[in-house]
C-alpha cells in the first residue's frame, strides 16, 4: 500500500523556500507594525490630543495605517478618542474627535520643591491631562533633611492616590525642580541656603528608594525653559532664554534645540 508523506517539499508541507520567504514576510510586517506603532504613540506624546487627519500629516503614515492603529490602542486602552470641547471644526460643523493617550498608558509627576515656596505637585497623563495638582506648606527652615525628604514622599504618594493611581503600578516617573545647579538627572552642586535640600547630594536617589519609582532632578528654571518650548510662547523656537524671577532670579537657556546646563550647571 503506498503511503503519502506530509514533508517539506510536499503541498502540505511547503518547500523550505517557501518557509523561509514567508517568515520573512511576516517578520517585515511584524517590524513595521512596531515602527509605525511607536511612531504614533511618540506623536501622541510629544504634540498631545490630535485628530486622525493630523496624525497623518505629523507621522507621515497613510489614514489607513493611523486609522488601523488608532482601533488598535482603542481596542487595549491605550488611546481615548473624545469630542473637542475646544478646536472648531473645519466646515463648522461638529467638532473633531481628538485622540489621546489614556490614563492607564502611564502617568508622570511633576514636582515644584523650591525654596520659601509652597510645595506643588502635578499629575498628569501621558496625553497632556492634568489628573490631580495639589500644593502644601513649604519646607520649615529647623526641619532635619530626613523629614523633609519624607515630607516630600508623602505628598507625592497623596497625590497619585488622590488621583484614583497606585504609584508602582500607573507612575512611570517624577520630575523634581529645584532652585538649585544641577549637573544632571541624578547629581547637583548643593547650595544650602538657597534649596531645602542643600544638604542633600541627590534628593532624586533617596526619593527613588522611598517612592519605587524614577525620579529625575533639575534645576526649576531649566524645567520652565523646556515646558515654554513644548507647550509655551517659546514652542517653534530653535534658541531662546527663559526667566524665572521669585525670591532670586534664574534663568534657563535653549541653544540650537539643546538645554544649556554649563560644566556645573550654572548657565543661566
Amino acid at each position: 500500500m503506498a503511503t503519502a508523506r506530509v514533508g517539506a517539499d510536499s503541498p502540505e508541507g511547503g518547500s523550505p523556500h517557501t518557509s523561509t520567504t514567508g517568515r520573512k514576510v511576516a517578520n517585515h510586517a511584524r517590524s513595521d507594525f512596531r515602527a509605525n506603532r511607536l511612531r504614533l504613540l511618540q506623536t501622541l506624546l510629544e504634540e498631545g490630543p490630535s485628530t486622525r487627519a493630523r496624525l497623518c500629516d505629523e507621522t507621515g503614515l497613510s489614514r489607513a495605517t493611523v486609522s488601523a492603529l488608532t482601533n488598535h490602542f482603542l481596542r487595549d486602552g491605550t488611546v481615548v478618542e473624545r469630542t473637542s470641547n475646544t478646536t472648531p471644526s473645519r466646515a463648522g460643523g461638529r467638532p473633531p474627535m481628538l485622540v489621546r493617550l489614556a490614563a492607564q498608558a502611564g502617568v508622570v509627576v511633576g514636582v515644584g520643591a523650591a525654596a520659601q515656596r509652597d510645595l506643588m505637585v502635578c499629575v498628569a497623563s501621558l496625553g497632556h491631562d492634568v489628573l490631580r495638582s495639589v500644593t502644601a506648606p513649604g519646607i520649615r527652615p529647623d526641619e532635619s533633611v530626613h523629614n523633609r525628604i519624607a515630607t516630600l514622599g508623602d505628598l507625592i504618594r497623596d497625590a497619585v492616590e488622590g488621583a484614583g493611581l497606585d504609584i508602582g503600578e500607573d507612575v512611570l516617573g517624577v520630575s523634581l525642580g529645584v532652585a538649585a545647579p544641577v549637573t544632571g538627572p541624578l547629581g547637583r552642586l548643593p547650595q544650602a541656603g538657597i534649596d531645602p535640600y542643600g544638604q542633600v547630594p541627590a534628593p532624586a536617589e533617596s526619593l527613588t528608594v522611598r517612592l519605587g519609582v524614577p525620579v529625575v532632578q533639575e534645576n526649576d528654571a531649566n524645567l520652565g525653559a523646556l515646558a515654554e518650548g513644548e507647550w509655551g510662547a517659546a514652542k517653534g523656537a530653535n534658541s531662546y532664554i527663559y526667566l524665572l524671577t521669585g525670591y532670586g532670579v534664574g534663568a534657563g537657556l535653549v541653544v540650537d534645540g539643546a538645554l544649556l546646563r554649563g560644566a556645573w550647571g550654572t548657565a543661566g
